[in-house]
C-alpha cells in the first residue's frame, strides 16, 4: 500500500510541500544550512570463512581458504592432472562518495570462479566477509564487517537439460549466488543507519547470481557494492520543484513529494528541508507557513477516504530554524 500526504507552506523565498507517505505522524523541519558527509575508503579486504562441501567428513579434497591482501583464494575438489576448481576475491578501493544523495553502485574489486573438471568433494557454501575501514568526514569508522553466503550449485557436465544457460557443445554451467545476512552490520551517517549491499556486476547489471561456463574456464565478474537501508526499513523517496528563481520579498511556492517505495510503514517521519542563506541572498529570514496538508492515494491526486485535511499540532507539526 502506498499513500500521499501533501503539506503546502509559504513564505517570502520559502516552501510549498508535498509528500507521499505512509505514516500517521509528519514532522517537517526547516533548517537554514546544509551539510554533507563525505566517506572515504581506507582499507578493503575480503575474508573466506566457513566453506561447506558435499561429502561428509574430512578427505582429500575439501576446500581449503587461503586469505591475503588484495586476493583471498578458495580451492576445492579432487584432480587428475587439472588444477582444483576455487573461487578468487581480488579487493579494490572505491573513490569517494558524498551524502545524503543517491547512493551509487561502487566497485569492490573482482570476483574469479576457476571452473575446472574435478571429483567431489565440490563446494556448496562458503562465507564471505568483506571488512571496510572509512573515514567518514575525517573520522575513522569502523573497521565494518559484513558478512555473505556465497551458495555454490555444481551441475554434473552431462546434464540434460541444464537448468541454466549453456553454450552449445560445453558441459552445464554452475551458478554462484550471493545471499546477504538476515542481520547485517549497520553503520551511521548523520543519523541515518546504512548496510552495505553486495553483487556480482554482469553485463553492467549488478545481479545477485552468476553463472559460469565449464571447460577449465576462468569466469570473472565485478563485485559491486552500494550502501543501503537494512531490510525492515521504509524505503523513501524525496524529490522537490518550485522556481528556478525568486525575486527578493516576493512569496514562492514549492513542491516536496515524498514516496515510500518499500513494504514497511514509515511512522513519525521527519522530513529536513535546508534553505538556501548566502552572502547574495537567501530563503532564512521569514519563517514558512503551512498553506495545505493532505494525504493522498499513490496517484497523488485522489484523496484518501477518511483522510481529511490535517491540522498541524495534531498530525504533524513545523519547526523553523533560520539561524542554524
Amino acid at each position: 500500500m502506498s499513500v500521499r500526504q501533501a503539506v503546502r507552506t509559504r513564505a517570502v523565498g520559502a516552501k510549498l510541500g508535498f509528500v507521499q507517505l505512509l505514516l500517521l505522524l509528519l514532522a517537517l523541519v526547516t533548517t537554514g544550512s546544509a551539510s554533507a558527509a563525505q566517506i572515504t575508503y581506507v582499507s578493503i579486504n575480503g575474508i573466506w570463512h566457513d566453506p561447506t562441501d558435499n561429502v561428509a567428513g574430512s578427505q582429500p579434497g575439501d576446500p581449503v581458504i587461503t586469505n591475503g591482501t588484495p586476493t583471498s583464494i578458495v580451492r576445492w575438489g579432487v584432480t587428475s592432472g587439472t588444477p582444483q576448481s576455487g573461487y578468487d576475491i581480488t579487493s579494490t578501493l572505491p573513490p569517494p562518495q558524498t551524502f545524503p544523495g543517491p547512493a551509487p553502485l561502487f566497485s569492490l574489486g573482482t570476483f574469479t570462479h576457476r571452473n575446472f573438471e574435478v571429483g567431489d568433494p565440490a563446494l556448496t557454501s562458503v562465507q564471505l566477509d568483506v571488512v571496510l575501514m572509512l573515514s567518514v568526514d575525517g573520522v575513522p569508522t569502523g573497521p565494518l564487517t559484513f558478512s555473505y553466503t556465497f551458495n555454490h550449485l555444481e551441475t554434473p557436465n552431462n546434464t540434460t537439460p541444464c537448468p541454466f544457460p549453456t553454450p552449445p557443445g560445453e558441459g552445464c554451467t554452475d551458478r554462484v549466488s550471493i545471499v546477504s545476512s538476515a542481520q547485517p552490520t549497520t553503520f551511521q551517517i548523520d543519523g541515518v543507519d546504512y548496510t552495505l549491499s553486495l553483487n556480482f556486476l554482469v553485463d553492467g547489471n549488478p545481479v545477485s547470481e552468476f553463472t559460469t561456463r565449464e571447460g577449465g574456464t576462468t569466469n570473472t565478474s565485478g563485485l559491486v557494492g552500494q550502501f543501503t537501508l537494512p531490510p525492515g526499513t521504509p524505503q523513501l523517496m524525496v524529490t522537490k520543484s518550485g522556481p528556478a528563481t525568486m525575486n527578493p520579498g516576493v512569496p514562492g511556492d514549492f513542491v516536496i513529494n515524498a514516496q515510500n517505495t518499500g513494504v514497511y510503514s514509515a511512522y513519525n517521519v521527519t522530513l529536513v528541508d535546508r534553505l538556501p542563506n548566502g552572502p547574495t541572498g537567501g530563503m532564512c529570514d521569514t519563517a514558512p507557513q503551512v498553506l495545505s496538508a493532505r494525504v493522498f492515494a499513490a496517484d497523488g491526486t485522489t484523496p484518501v477516504p477518511g483522510k481529511g485535511p490535517l491540522v498541524q499540532g495534531t498530525d504533524y507539526s513545523l519547526v523553523y530554524d533560520g539561524a542554524a
